[in-house]
């Protein structure tokens, strides 16, 4: 998920973000992978992830 939204593919990271919920992971625990993502590749990777889960968290 942090990959994805690191190149900008807002789908993926919903998807993933859907798939890791229904698995059993939380919402702080998406958050935390957004959040590395973020340290990672910059601004641009919350952008994407936030429009990714806008609907779903």
């Amino acid at each position: 998920m942090a990959l994805d939204a690191n190149h900008g593919a807002a789908d993926g990271v919903k998807v993933l973000a859907m798939q890791a919920m229904d698995s059993g992971a939380t919402k702080d625990e998406i958050m935390e992978a957004i959040r590395i993502a973020n340290f990672i590749g910059g601004i641009g990777s919350t952008y994407t992830a936030a429009n990714a889960l806008k609907d779903i968290l």
